[in-house]
């Protein structure tokens, strides 16, 4: 056999082996491994530069905390008090559904059974179908529709950054205050800030 033949023959398959060992390494690399984390847990990816779950858990869990301890919702005379959610602005700079926060206190708060949440009530009405109903029966008895809603519930979600050499810092302020509907005022009011670091490395990012 021409030797230059057999030098060939085995360049080539030494070559076709190492395609095959990147390949196989390129499909173990972007296959990876799945597996459940705790939502809202330490070992969930942390963002810094927006909300996550996290941070909705976390401040939806120390206002309804605040809430309860401070029996606001237990001056009225109904039990349960009925909530209506109103506004809660996002003024961050990315988007995300205020709902993930109002949504997790009006669970929270309703599993105490001190609280009642209406879906009719407001002009973005969550539950049509529901309301509509509501209306029709009214109409057909002869009498108003009553929004009988002791409390509304609005606030505000603000962020703060800054940086500092390689290290970058955000804050995100959830602000939420309950209004007796009876009064006008605000009969509890609290903040919840959430900061997030990140730091740089030295190579690379």
């Amino acid at each position: 056999m021409d030797p230059k033949w057999r030098r060939s023959a085995s360049g080539g398959r030494v070559g076709i082996a190492f395609l095959m060992m990147i390949g196989l390494v390129g499909a173990t690399g972007c296959g990876g491994s799945a597996r459940y984390v705790k939502t809202g847990g330490t070992e969930r990816v942390l963002s810094v530069g927006q909300v996550d779950i996290g941070d909705f858990t976390m401040a939806a869990q120390e206002m309804v905390q605040s809430l309860l301890a401070s029996a606001a919702i237990r001056t009225t005379g109904n039990r349960p008090a009925v909530l209506a959610v109103s506004r809660v602005i996002n003024d961050t700079s990315t988007y995300f559904d205020v709902e993930q926060i109002t949504r997790r206190i009006r669970i929270a708060l309703s599993q105490t059974g001190q609280v009642q949440t209406i879906t009719t009530y407001g002009g973005i009405t969550e539950d049509p179908i529901a309301r509509e109903q509501r209306e029709r029966a009214a109409f057909q008895a002869g009498t108003a529709v009553s929004n009988k809603v002791d409390y509304t519930l609005s606030g505000k979600i603000l962020e703060h950054g800054t940086r500092d050499g390689r290290t970058r810092e955000q804050t995100y302020t959830f602000m939420l205050a309950l209004t007796d509907t009876r009064t006008g005022l605000a009969v509890w009011e609290d903040l919840k800030d959430v900061t997030k670091q990140q730091t740089k490395p030295l190579v690379g990012w």
